[in-house]
């Protein structure tokens, strides 16, 4: 019995799919062809109507824009990539051979070394795990998924600590001895020092003097009066820096100090701890430091006179984008 009314039903459903399959196509024979429909819309009959170009224009845009080096016959594939800008709300081609807002690198860059171009945070990631950004190595122009491919070291090089220590010179006088040997008579580091020429005293060589006067009117007396204003040359031999003292003047000079530290992993600056004019080591290269002051200090190579070779070491946290190697 329940077999009996299985196929009842079967059948039942059958027939149904059969009328309506039969209704479909009676209805497609009575709808106007797409001819038709468009030189309707157009106005036209559908005999003058052309789907050649039209057929061809989709063709076109269904498929990617491609084009050929020149000189070769390999295609190259051209894309553009859709990217959306919060800072004006817009949504436009991305130019890959542009550097992001707010990044700082191009998408072509970070595309090349595999690195995300939809993450803000791609600027200060480190891949390699070398201590320098993606952006620094960006603009070093190193590889940022290889460790040993880095932009100079020296560029994370900061004064950790600076440490004042000046001290003054004064030219107070001169005598002359025996064979007109001349012995000048200093103030230095606050003790009286009798110095004559090439003598050295704690680095410092004194050299050349000069007799000079000067004729001034003083108002008091109504009268000009000849002021000796004689010179006295002290080189600092360290940093071949000479001094001009002028008799009766003080001179200020300095041995200050500055703890240096280098923000690379494992790296460190032998000795970290240098005073001015001595020298110091980083992965065997020697440096000389010049100068130190609160807002940082001013090195370069040892032994190198060159101005043009001078480096500024900025403070540790301070904001500075780029140095000079």
């Amino acid at each position: 019995m329940k077999n009996t009314q299985l196929q009842l039903e079967q059948k039942i459903l059958a027939g149904a799919l059969i009328i309506c399959g039969l209704g479909a196509v009676a209805l497609a024979f009575t709808l106007p062809t797409t001819g038709e429909s468009a030189a309707a819309a157009a106005g036209k009959s559908a005999a003058k109507l052309e789907l050649t170009p039209l057929a061809a224009l989709m063709e076109r845009f269904s498929k990617p824009v491609v084009v050929t080096k020149p000189g070769e016959n390999q295609p190259v594939f051209i894309s553009r990539m859709i990217g959306y800008y919060p800072a004006n709300g817009k949504i436009e081609p991305v130019d890959k051979t542009k550097e992001l807002p707010g990044v700082g690198i191009t998408p072509l860059w970070l595309l090349r070394y595999g690195l995300g171009i939809d993450d803000m945070s791609v600027r200060d990631a480190d891949p390699d795990v070398d201590g320098f950004s993606n952006l620094e190595e960006y603009q070093g122009l190193t590889d940022p998924t290889d460790k040993l491919s880095r932009p100079p070291i020296i560029t994370k090089l900061r004064v950790k600590k600076f440490t004042a220590i000046p001290f003054s010179l004064e030219f107070r006088g001169l005598t002359q001895g025996a064979e007109n040997i001349f012995s000048y008579q200093l103030s230095f580091k606050g003790k009286s020092r009798l110095l004559k020429e090439n003598d050295i005293i704690e680095g410092y060589r004194i050299g050349k003097y000069q007799k000079k006067e000067v004729e001034k009117f003083n108002e008091k007396t109504n009268s000009k009066e000849v002021i000796d204003v004689s010179e006295l040359e002290v080189t600092f031999l360290k940093l071949n820096e000479t001094l001009t003292l002028v008799l009766r003047k003080t001179q200020e000079s300095d041995e200050s100090t500055v703890d240096l530290v280098l923000q690379i992993p494992e790296v460190k600056v032998e000795p970290s701890t240098v005073k001015r004019g001595d020298n110091f080591k980083i992965l065997g290269t020697e440096y000389q430091l010049v100068k130190a002051g609160p807002e940082g200090a001013v090195i370069r190579p040892a032994g190198e006179n060159d101005p043009q070779k001078l480096i500024k070491v900025p403070m540790l946290g301070a904001n500075v984008s780029t140095l000079s190697p």
